[in-house]
């Protein structure tokens, strides 16, 4: 992109890297990095804070001609004796991904997109992330899969990311959605002419076929891809179900007694942690609590 001068698709490429980095693998690694996990050993917490040291020197050359001066600084706090700027640094080299390593970067987009798909549906129920709820259930497209179903580890950690008290794999979303499509007359009207209004009234009942390559057929007619929208109506109504690029998710938003109690504990935990981060406490020091209400 560079080559071509194609700058806002290069910082839109650096955005996502860096919201990736920060909102997902730091935020997942700190841990990690603290060595506070016990089952990560000393080798491993090195090997972390390594491959840490290693992402951000390359982050800072590739931000360099964007940011001259604030990529210099990290640069320079990162590497104090190489070359005495990151302007005068060798221009990173593209590394080959092997299958594994594809397989595990893909993978990890996968997680982030189901994560992402939560997020939304927490958001537009108005359910801050602290509250917990009830059941997720999720229906992941075969080929997003790539023949390896969800393992358990990552299950809990979506689990743990959407704050819910289950999660169930669905192999088909019509266990709990009906799909929709929505097409767009705008785009279709000057090649369809009079039918449109027929198509999008059928194509809105459900009765419609997708194709492998993402078109759709509405009474024997071919809609492209970016003619047409998929949307999911929940089969329960107080249930809360949205798709994403082959991910379908019914959240249960609805939140129970005993689920507003734990919601409760949560706020009252954060506003320790909270007291205890103003009064300058480390982890390790012992606190007296006393909590009237």
């Amino acid at each position: 992109q560079l080559e071509n001068y194609d700058l806002s698709a290069t910082c839109s490429e650096m955005h996502d890297t860096v919201d990736a980095l920060t909102n997902w693998y730091i935020r997942l690694s700190r841990r990690r990095f603290a060595g506070k996990d016990e089952t990560v050993s000393a080798t491993e917490q090195a090997a972390a804070l390594q491959t840490m040291h290693q992402v951000l020197v390359t982050i800072t050359k590739l931000l360099a001609p964007f940011c001259p001066f604030i990529a210099d600084q990290i640069f320079l706090n990162l590497e104090p004796t190489a070359h005495g700027s990151v302007h005068l640094a060798d221009w990173p080299k593209v590394k080959e991904l092997n299958k594994e390593e594809q397989f595990m970067l893909e993978r990890q987009r996968l997680l982030r997109r189901v994560v992402s798909l939560g997020m939304s549906l927490r958001s537009h129920a108005k359910v801050k992330l602290r509250q917990p709820l009830g059941t997720a259930h999720i229906s992941i497209a075969p080929a997003l899969l790539h023949k390896t179903p969800i393992t358990k580890e990552e299950s809990v950690l979506i689990h743990e990311e959407l704050n819910v008290q289950a999660i169930k794999i669905e192999s088909d979303p019509a266990t709990f959605a009906k799909a929709m499509l929505q097409i767009d007359a705008r785009k279709v009207g000057p090649r369809l002419g009079g039918k449109v209004q027929e198509l999008i009234k059928v194509a809105k009942s459900g009765d419609f076929e997708q194709k492998k390559d993402g078109s759709f057929v509405v009474q024997g007619e071919a809609i492209a891809p970016d003619e047409g929208q998929l949307l999911y109506m929940p089969l329960d109504e107080t249930k809360s179900v949205a798709g994403d690029r082959g991910v379908v998710m019914e959240l249960d938003t609805t939140i129970t007694e005993a689920l507003k109690l734990e919601g409760d504990a949560r706020d009252v935990i954060r506003a320790v942690q909270h007291a205890r981060k103003e009064q300058g406490l480390a982890p390790s020091d012992k606190i007296a609590l006393n909590i009237r209400g």
